[in-house]
């Protein structure tokens, strides 16, 4: 297997774990969003690629929401970005911003539609 094959892979495991703890957040803004305040803080799961991780980041319902904007993008704690398959895009004090490369920009773009969006871009 060729050495960009398996970069492509890795990009892709990690966006599909990125993806799920980006599911986990969504839920989590859903819950509070008829409870905060857009200013007031709220706990997201930190959203790397290593699966146990279980940091928590503190960032407003309106922080959250702007990282949300771009499908490729996920927030992390400070040292757990991997830039074999990310890039930083941003610096905060209790979180990066980091988007996915290549393959896995590409699958976390897809894992980001509704699944009645999908159907219809594959048909």
């Amino acid at each position: 297997m060729s050495s960009d094959r398996l970069i492509d892979l890795q990009r892709e495991r990690a966006a599909r774990n990125q993806a799920l703890f980006r599911e986990v957040n969504e839920r989590i803004d859903e819950l509070n969003a008829g409870l905060a305040p857009d200013e007031r803080e709220l706990l997201y799961v930190c959203e790397c690629l290593d699966p146990s991780c279980a940091e928590q980041i503190a960032m407003s319902h309106q922080d959250y929401r702007g990282i949300r904007t771009d499908p490729a993008e996920f927030f992390v704690a400070p040292g757990h970005e991997v830039l074999q398959v990310e890039e930083v895009v941003d610096r905060q004090p209790r979180w990066l911003i980091v988007r996915k490369l290549g393959a896995g920009a590409r699958l976390a773009t897809r894992l980001a539609q509704p699944p009645e969006a999908e159907a219809e871009a594959a048909s």
